[in-house]
């Protein structure tokens, strides 16, 4: 707030600075807090690795084996609920990974070992809680034919991948970068289980 301004007089104001309180401390030497202990072991940094290539796979059509966990297969499903006069109608199915499938779990068992053109037929029961009421419980003939699969191919585990990656000079690099996320990673959780 200005008091008085002018030219030959000098400048007043008034003004209010917030300054910081002194604080006492307690007796904080009383607490006893037991510091945070994490481990990052080398399983885990191995299972990021491992996810890492999993995600940077890639799939090549396949005819000499029939088809495996992790293989990309797409085909036609034809679903015939049991008490309904007509099979629901037929539909290609998108790609889907076997033993990674959501869209229908129970599919993935029945086309293990199948090539492409065979077919595979199976009874599945909807669970009670499935999300369809009017499919809760019900019986249905299930029927896949497969199109084609593709086998997944992991990137091998070296210099080339952590680049692919990354901009990671070499796989130790990588490693280590995993290694720190990870540490970072369990530090807050056991800081956040700490505040609770």
């Amino acid at each position: 707030e200005v008091i008085e301004f002018g030219e030959s007089a000098p400048l007043k104001f008034k003004t209010k600075l917030i300054t910081r309180p002194d604080v006492q401390l307690g007796d904080y030497e009383q607490f006893d807090v037991e510091k945070p202990h994490f481990e990052v072991t080398d399983d885990e940094v191995q299972k990021w690795l491992e996810e890492l290539r999993r995600r940077h796979a890639h799939y090549a059509e396949t005819e000499l084996r029939g088809i495996q966990n992790g293989d990309a297969v797409d085909g036609v499903l034809q679903i015939h609920v049991v008490g309904e006069q007509n099979p629901r109608d037929s539909h290609e199915l998108r790609p889907f990974i076997v033993g990674e499938n959501n869209l229908a779990p129970a599919l993935d068992s029945h086309v293990l070992g199948l090539k492409a053109g065979e077919t595979a037929e199976f009874d599945y029961t909807y669970p009670e809680d499935y999300p369809h009421a009017e499919l809760a419980g019900k019986r249905a003939c299930v029927k896949f034919q497969v199109n084609r699969f593709h086998e997944r191919l992991m990137p091998e585990l070296d210099d080339s991948f952590a680049q692919e990656v990354g901009e990671y000079a070499t796989l130790v690099d990588l490693r280590t970068e995993i290694r720190g996320l990870l540490g970072r990673q369990a530090l807050a959780q056991a800081l956040k289980e700490l505040e609770e």
